[in-house]
């Protein structure tokens, strides 16, 4: 059951952080849901004589791991954020490591798929190679959705880095605050306050 009491931690416009978290699991679905696709398709595709087909190991590591922890954290901190017990810190480095990991993700998408070759083949780390060389219009257009939802989550991502920075920052104060007038300087003891 979802708790009524409301966190002081994220007062304000923080307030804002479930649509922030809704909007990343509304995005992220339509990707796994791509992301799918586009695996059954890297793994179904002949490669010429000069590529190495990759394991499938390697292809659902590169198009399904970003996406299913995305959608696994932003659903756990939403349930937290309810239950009043998303802790600021967690967040922040939640944010951290989910902007970083989405970053790299559409870095090697855009490299791999999107981009051409260095002229030798296929960059080592690209399970795959450039779809409108081959003239696969299909997985072109797959790529450039993803490229968007996935830029749509970091942007989002970003806005939640923000959101978790801004609440650390009030925590640290306001702990400071409390030893400050010899209080306790913890925020444990406020968390049943209605604000």
């Amino acid at each position: 059951m979802l708790s009524t009491r409301r966190d002081v931690r994220w007062n304000g416009f923080l307030r804002f952080t479930p649509l922030i978290l809704i909007t990343i699991i509304i995005f992220s679905i339509p990707n796994l849901g791509i992301s799918i696709v586009h695996l059954r398709e890297l793994a179904t595709w002949p490669m010429e004589s000069s590529y190495k087909h990759p394991s499938k190991a390697l292809l659902v590591f590169y198009t399904l791991t970003v996406p299913v922890l995305s959608l696994f954290h932003a659903s756990t901190d939403l349930i937290l954020f309810f239950r009043s017990g998303l802790a600021p810190l967690y967040s922040l480095v939640g944010s951290i490591v989910a902007l970083g990991a989405w970053w790299t993700q559409w870095g090697i998408l855009l490299d791999c798929e999107s981009g051409g070759d260095d002229g030798n083949g296929v960059e080592s780390y690209c399970p795959n190679y450039n779809f409108m060389e081959i003239g696969n219009q299909f997985d072109y257009y797959m790529v450039t959705a993803l490229l968007g939802l996935e830029a749509v989550i970091w942007a989002a991502y970003a806005v939640y880095l923000g959101f978790a920075a801004t609440a650390v920052h009030r925590q640290r104060r306001e702990r400071k605050l409390g030893q400050k007038l010899g209080g306790k300087g913890d925020l444990d003891h406020e968390l049943g306050q209605v604000a």
